[in-house]
């Protein structure tokens, strides 16, 4: 500690002195007057009687300095309890400061901020200062248009990009200012953003609409907020939160008008579709649920077709060519065969062609590689041309000209009923 009590005289550490007491427990304290550390009374036991107190370094002397005398390591007693406590500054109108360098326990920074009331801190945040300046330089301060000291932080860019700064702090009830080195002396542009004084809002803006949560703050110079606290016994109040709920409401108008918008596009869209190429899309739905409806009453014989050694998809009586026709996928399935003694994976394609203004359910094999690409590609909502490929010498069937279908939920419905079942059984 900076004080001791000496014939009820607040003295500094001071040899030869060894009669001052600590103003909290009345023990005698000895002055500690080295050339290493800075000058400070210590207790002759190694516990100091104030479990709050940290070990003081340099950086908590020189912000002390910063004060009038009367103001530094002020005696608070809680008048209910008996509890003392020494206040790194109070103010004559009661506003304390309270300078912290170590880390602090969250049981032991609420109960100081329960007891000091209205206070803030002020955090040696020096080792955070690379991660602060990658933050700056990547524009995660967003400005507030009312005043530009003022700023907000996204919670959701907060934790996804950088943690610039100790997170225990975000949730403090109390504003709390980061020192990221405010006292030293900057000699570069590079550095400029020590002499600043970051202070985070206890408030925090709740996004209505499901958007997250943003950090309000200011930043400031160490004379201004020194002050603002000796001369008006008052800090910021959170302009933000104001500035963050008018924004919110400009955007979601704008976000309503958007979404009506790309709605009435979308419906012009769709009604030019069935004017257009999709006119007969009709006779697809109604042949997608005939499937269903087999499929639910066990009278499902779709035909079966393969591909010619010189490249001709056929059927088994060979009477009809497919290649080039439309056709949609409408499941898959996998299991296991045996051929020449050699158990495979055989992979079979329920498919949906369009034959001379007929539309024919058809099944036929795929290799595993082609199968895994067309899953890829969610093929299940498109009309195709049935095409084929060549696959280590031979042919195999694989779709060209992808076409999206525009499909309604009923056809959806009916797609994936046929997809599933078309997995879970195998047909003969």
């Amino acid at each position: 500690m900076k004080y001791a009590l000496f014939n009820n005289q607040r003295i500094i550490p001071t040899k030869n002195v060894n009669e001052a007491i600590c103003p909290i427990c009345g023990e005698v304290v000895i002055p500690k007057c080295g050339k290493i550390k800075i000058h400070h009374w210590a207790h002759k036991t190694s516990q100091n009687c104030d479990p709050w107190w940290e070990n003081e370094t340099e950086w908590h002397r020189k912000w002390k300095e910063h004060f009038p005398e009367d103001f530094q390591e002020y005696l608070m007693i809680d008048s209910n309890t008996g509890e003392k406590h020494i206040a790194d500054i109070r103010t004559n109108k009661g506003f304390v400061i309270e300078f912290q360098h170590s880390s602090i326990k969250y049981e032991e920074r609420q109960a100081r901020e329960i007891f000091y009331k209205n206070m803030v801190w002020v955090v040696d945040a020096k080792k955070y200062y690379d991660k602060f300046k990658q933050a700056l330089s990547s524009n995660s301060l967003l400005h507030c248009k009312t005043n530009k000291n003022y700023f907000y932080i996204k919670e959701n860019y907060y934790d996804n990009k950088v943690n610039f700064l100790p997170r225990t702090w975000l949730e403090s009830s109390v504003p709390v200012l980061f020192d990221f080195g405010v006292n030293d002396i900057i000699n570069n542009d590079f550095d400029k953003q020590k002499g600043w004084l970051y202070c985070i809002f206890p408030e925090k803006y709740y996004e209505k609409y499901g958007f997250g949560t943003s950090y309000c703050g200011i930043y400031l110079r160490k004379e201004v907020f020194i002050n603002k606290i000796v001369t008006e016994n008052y800090f910021y109040p959170n302009i933000v939160l104001q500035e963050l709920e008018i924004n919110e409401q400009a955007a979601q108008i704008q976000r309503h008008k958007w979404e009506q918008e790309q709605l009435k596009q979308q419906r012009e869209y769709h009604k030019k579709l069935l004017q257009t190429k999709y006119v007969n899309e009709k006779s697809w739905r109604n042949a997608i649920h005939d499937i269903r409806l087999a499929f639910e009453n066990n009278i499902f014989k779709p035909l079966k077709i393969y591909i010619t050694d010189d490249g001709k998809i056929t059927d088994y009586s060979k009477k009809n060519i497919y290649n080039y026709s439309d056709f949609m996928i409408l499941g898959t399935k996998s299991y296991e065969d045996i051929y020449k003694e050699k158990t495979y994976t055989k992979n079979e394609l329920l498919l949906l062609i369009k034959y001379n203004e007929r539309f024919i359910p058809a099944l036929t094999t795929m290799p595993n590689n082609l199968l895994y690409i067309l899953l890829d590609m969610k093929i299940n909502f498109y009309i195709m041309k049935l095409d084929i490929i060549e696959y280590y010498s031979k042919y195999k069937i694989f779709p060209s000209d992808f076409d999206r279908i525009y499909s309604d939920f009923n056809v959806k419905n009916d797609l994936n009923y046929i997809f599933e079942n078309f997995k879970q059984n195998r047909q003969s």
